[in-house]
């Protein structure tokens, strides 16, 4: 969904569901996709 957000323009709303995923792939102790959405938000962070 965050991708989505990105190409509509609304980077801010695409990094709120990030990090929303990050907390519930945390909670599920799901390390490689907490990693995997952490780099899609240092990526966009790069972008701007």
């Amino acid at each position: 969904m965050a991708r989505a957000h990105v190409a509509l323009g609304e980077v801010r709303r695409a990094r709120e569901v990030w990090r929303q995923a990050v907390e519930l792939y945390r909670a599920q102790h799901r390390t490689q996709d907490v990693e995997r959405v952490l780099r899609g938000l240092d990526d966009l962070a790069a972008d701007r």
